[in-house]
């Protein structure tokens, strides 16, 4: 339903827009808008639900130009003459001020209320994880004072990059754009981001595994031997059984195979009960590097490859699973 005020549209029910409808709205220059309209998040689960679905026919600037809306831009908002009210009255005002810089930028007139977080788009495509945690933690120092729809509009926004950026699954083939040792780098790149010390096996006699990750802490230290499988085929469950076999004779952390693929039933069954196993086929694995490269990683695989082998000084003599190799620099 809409209705006019001099021409002007002055409501508008956006529950009973379409998607699209919704979205021509919002490209419109707010002075353009109908007043009150909801920008600020989906205006029903109706939306929201239609929107991520169809997430993968959107353009990265189409994408942008809604992650904007639901964004905080800075300046102030329609809760803040509210805010102002009750925190004047407040009997412990002066350490209010000094205790919480909200408060402090509330009562200063003379500054924005609301700091600004649409920086956070120019870290998309190409660091969505990044961008994720950025808005959490926005959310998480302002959740008790931010009005009911900003924080709908936050997880919206959440919830829109992870479908587009994180969750992705490309469905073009590895096996058709790198070789097998490439993989292989293309894998120690995902263990270096996660804070691993990381050695590559030689390409021959590699002794069961390919990668070995070491991450030590004051608390444990964690030895990890990869398998990494570029394939096709499904992994059956005797490489599964091998590596676990390595695994216990390097009395190692745990075994982790990663494959291009997917894996067979025997072989999730197994990792199951072995439990020093993890398997990552090719939808987590395409999870983790988008987390950490963008969801454009699949186009750029040999280049990181590449400057992983460069990064790890080639191929590396065959690691020690007792901690004697020589580690690779922290990713």
């Amino acid at each position: 339903m809409i209705r006019k005020v001099k021409g002007i549209e002055s409501w508008l029910d956006e529950k009973s827009l379409s998607l699209e409808e919704w979205l021509g709205y919002l490209n419109l220059p707010e002075r353009k808008r109908p007043r009150a309209f909801v920008s600020y998040c989906f205006p029903s689960d109706h939306h929201f639900k239609e929107y991520v679905s169809t997430l993968h026919q959107r353009t990265d600037r189409e994408v942008k130009m809604l992650l904007r809306n639901f964004l905080i831009t800075g300046g102030g908002l329609g809760v803040d003459g509210d805010r102002l009210f009750e925190y004047a009255g407040r009997p412990n005002l002066d350490e209010l001020i000094q205790d919480y810089e909200f408060v402090r930028r509330l009562l200063n007139m003379k500054v924005h209320t609301w700091e600004g977080m649409t920086w956070i788009l120019d870290l998309l495509p190409y660091h969505p994880a990044a961008a994720i945690a950025a808005i959490e933690a926005y959310d998480l120092a302002h959740y008790f004072i931010l009005p009911d729809g900003r924080v709908t509009g936050l997880f919206d926004a959440v919830a829109v990059i992870r479908a587009k950026y994180l969750d992705a699954v490309s469905e073009e083939s590895l096996v058709d754009s790198i070789s097998s040792r490439e993989f292989e780098f293309l894998t120690a790149a995902v263990f270096l981001k996660d804070g691993y010390k990381v050695t590559v096996t030689k390409a021959t006699r590699d002794g069961g595994y390919d990668l070995l990750a070491v991450k030590e802490s004051s608390l444990a230290s964690e030895r990890v031997l990869v398998e990494c499988k570029c394939q096709r085929a499904p992994v059956r469950v005797a490489i599964a059984r091998a590596l676990v076999g390595v695994v216990g004779a390097a009395n190692a952390t745990r075994g982790v195979l990663v494959t291009s693929a997917t894996f067979t039933g025997p072989t999730v069954q197994y990792a199951k009960k072995s439990g020093r196993l993890d398997l990552v086929d090719y939808a987590e694995l395409c999870k983790r590097l988008n987390a950490h490269f963008g969801p454009s990683w699949i186009r750029r695989a040999s280049e990181i490859s590449m400057l992983v082998r460069t990064r790890l000084g080639g191929s590396n003599p065959r690691p020690q699973p007792d901690g004697t190799a020589n580690a690779a620099p922290r990713g």
